[in-house]
């Protein structure tokens, strides 16, 4: 017995339509994985420790620039929300930024590695640099933005490569005389 259907005057046989009924399912399929492999990771970062702990202000008397040299260690928690996929880290680059001008930028030396689902991974980087215009916003507390561009893949699918970026504005206190004794680092959520 022999199914047939009648398109524009042809006759389709039952293996033409079985033939599109599977591409149209596969289409379908590969769309949907589209959708769930192929959107980027929504990564939860946040700056839950920072602080100004080197202040050497050089003034040079030829043009009359103030250099600050500074130090500002971090403490960056990186959460991978996902019930399901695990993340591969392949860089993680923290910059500096005051003012719309880039300061210092690190690339940390990580070994790869692997964050497991809803799973949260600790990083300590440390930033070091000079700046010529680095201004208090009172009570011995800087505003400086944190720059954090992320290279990861998803396990198992290590071929599709994502690069989030996230910036944290931070209200970062000195550890000078200046600072207040009330002033602390308050914990900073990330943003896109």
């Amino acid at each position: 017995m022999t199914c047939s259907v009648a398109w524009n005057g042809n006759k389709l046989s039952s293996f033409t339509i079985l033939a599109i009924v599977i591409g149209v399912a596969m289409s379908a399929g590969g769309i949907t994985l589209l959708a769930i492999f192929g959107r980027s990771p929504e990564l939860e970062v946040t700056v839950t420790n920072a602080s100004m702990t080197q202040f050497n202000l050089n003034s040079s008397s030829k043009n009359d620039n103030n250099t600050l040299y500074y130090n500002l260690p971090l403490v960056v928690a990186i959460r991978n929300p996902s019930r399901t996929f695990s993340l591969h880290y392949n860089r993680i680059e923290v910059g500096v930024k005051y003012r719309q001008q880039k300061g210092t930028s690190v690339a940390l030396s990580l070994p790869l590695f692997d964050q497991g689902s809803k799973n949260i991974t600790t990083l300590h980087p440390v930033l070091q640099g000079q700046t010529s215009s680095l201004e208090e916003t009172g009570a011995g507390i800087y505003s400086i933005d944190v720059q954090i561009a992320i290279r990861i893949s998803r396990r198992p699918l290590t071929g599709i490569v994502f690069k989030p970026k996230r910036t944290c504005m931070l209200k970062v206190p000195s550890n000078s005389n200046k600072a207040s004794p009330g002033s602390s680092f308050k914990d900073t959520q990330c943003f896109v």
